[in-house]
């Protein structure tokens, strides 16, 4: 009967939370929406970025006076490949939570990531608090900076809700 439960549990456990291992290949490139935030005090560097499966996206930047502006733009013709080759890449890291929050390395004054993939069924979330992060995600910070730099970012007209909204405010507030 123990035999039973315990693999039941796992099963449970990630069915409920939405981290299921059961993904794989083109399945994690079939997100509804994935959000990529991004906090560093030590530039005053806060952002969030909204990609779904359509050729926009959007670009929220925040500030000390919680008035926020949302930006669209179109990706870049490679955008879209790096996303998934990104969602590939982070799966096989996803359930490895010592490469993610190495006690050692812990910083909470230093740069946080956070990562939101909503799937048709479930969803995967992600954060980092690391001086040193694994270099997938340096690498995907550095291309999101590049796509913001240089896209033609139009104001939006409308309102989006991050998952991170609140906690990057109460973190720039602090």
């Amino acid at each position: 009967m123990v035999i039973f439960v315990k693999p039941l549990l796992i099963f449970q456990l990630y069915f409920l939370t939405g981290c299921s291992p059961f993904r794989k290949g083109d399945e994690l490139t079939k997100f509804k929406s994935f959000q990529f935030s991004f906090e560093d005090p030590s530039n005053s560097k806060y952002f969030s970025v909204l990609f779904s499966q359509t050729d926009t996206f959007f670009l929220k930047r925040y500030s000390h006076s919680n008035i926020d502006t949302l930006y669209y733009s179109v990706l870049p013709d490679s955008g879209r490949s790096i996303i998934n080759i990104f969602a590939i890449k982070i799966n096989s890291l996803a359930f490895d939570s010592l490469r993610f929050h190495p006690l050692e390395d812990f910083n909470c004054d230093q740069a946080k990531i956070f990562l939101y993939f909503e799937y048709p069924n479930g969803y995967t979330n992600i954060n980092i608090h690391s001086l040193h992060p694994p270099i997938a995600f340096k690498q995907f910070n550095r291309w999101a900076d590049k796509i913001i730099e240089n896209s033609h970012l139009n104001l939006a007209d409308t309102s989006i809700n991050f998952k991170e909204d609140r906690n990057i405010h109460e973190f720039i507030d602090k």
